[in-house]
């Protein structure tokens, strides 16, 4: 089925940037960020796969494996992809997506130094704050965050990118606040 088949079959297609009911925060066809855990999620898997089936590219194709949950995939495709940085953070993203929080926050932390003082340097903190999330450090996620907010804005970055920092940014802030409220109950 082709792309467009299934488009004129969504009777209530998502619009990009916004949450959508399910509470995910729409990335782009058939994909998306959940609010509350954080995860990529494919919102339209049959669309989603039409994407990816499109591009010749492994990289851009990474992406659209993690929100299907094809994590093998994902990696079969990062095999095939040059070093770039690009390529290592999607490689710290597998770990996060496969529970390997620790080992994605320290893969995060490495990457860092490496990023300092380029144009990667506030995708890596988001990356690592994202890490830093669903590890449950969520104090030091929105410091991560935060310095990645800061820098997606001054790099005039897509807003997607500003807009899943700032999704993941308020999440933390309301588990610290709600781990506040029921240590003071």
């Amino acid at each position: 089925m082709s792309t467009n088949a299934v488009l004129e079959k969504s009777p209530t297609p998502d619009v990009v940037g916004e949450v959508n009911a399910d509470g995910i925060l729409v990335g782009g066809p058939g994909w998306g960020v959940h609010q509350v855990s954080q995860k990529m999620v494919a919102t339209d898997p049959v669309l989603l796969r039409a994407v990816m089936d499109r591009t010749d590219n492994p990289l851009n194709k990474v992406g659209c494996a993690i929100a299907l949950g094809a994590l093998d995939e994902a990696r079969g495709y990062l095999a095939q992809s040059p070093d770039t940085m690009r390529k290592k953070i999607f490689t710290g993203d597998v770990l996060r997506e496969e529970g390997r929080y620790v080992e994605a926050a320290r893969h995060f932390t490495l990457l860092l130094d490496e990023a300092r003082g380029t144009v990667h340097e506030a995708v890596v903190l988001q990356h690592h704050g994202k890490s830093l999330f669903l590890e449950g450090r969520y104090g030091e996620a929105v410091r991560y965050l935060t310095d990645a907010l800061a820098g997606l804005r001054a790099d005039g970055r897509d807003v997607m990118a500003v807009k899943y920092t700032e999704l993941c940014l308020g999440e933390a802030r309301r588990r610290i606040e709600a781990e506040r409220a029921g240590a003071d109950a």
